[in-house]
């Protein structure tokens, strides 16, 4: 789950479930319920969102992607492909760049907003050979 910056919403992630709850935060109501039912058996662990609220991040284990959704509409912008099985976001502050952590290749996979494709992956050191 993650909350709006301005501290009214929070976003709940249904993770076996087709959607996505949003809770005002002021009256602790539902607020809103944004399908992701195009994209059946979605399971998703990590939820961010951009900082000026604009865009929910929605991290897809199944399909290794990470799925761009408008806040005030609850519409897919747009699929990011990353690693496999993508477990943690992060955006910077200036939300020019989400960070998607990838479990099963333990890798780190960047992508800009202004493109909406990953740049490259970058491998944990766990995962590099040492020459002797």
């Amino acid at each position: 789950m993650t909350v709006s910056p301005d501290g009214g919403r929070l976003y709940i992630a249904n993770e076996l479930g087709d959607d996505i709850t949003v809770i005002n935060t002021g009256t602790w109501r539902r607020a809103a319920v944004f399908s992701v039912a195009r994209w059946p058996g979605l399971t998703t662990d990590a939820l961010a969102i951009s900082p000026d609220g604009a865009w929910l991040y929605v991290a897809d284990l199944a399909r290794n992607a990470v799925l761009i959704m408008n806040t005030a509409t609850g519409g897919v912008r747009s699929v990011i492909r990353v690693g496999l099985r993508p477990v943690a976001l992060a955006i910077t502050k200036d939300g020019g760049t989400l960070y998607v952590a990838n479990k099963a290749d333990n890798t780190v996979t960047p992508s800009t907003r202004r493109r909406d494709l990953p740049e490259r992956r970058y491998q944990s050191a766990a995962n590099r050979t040492r020459s002797p």
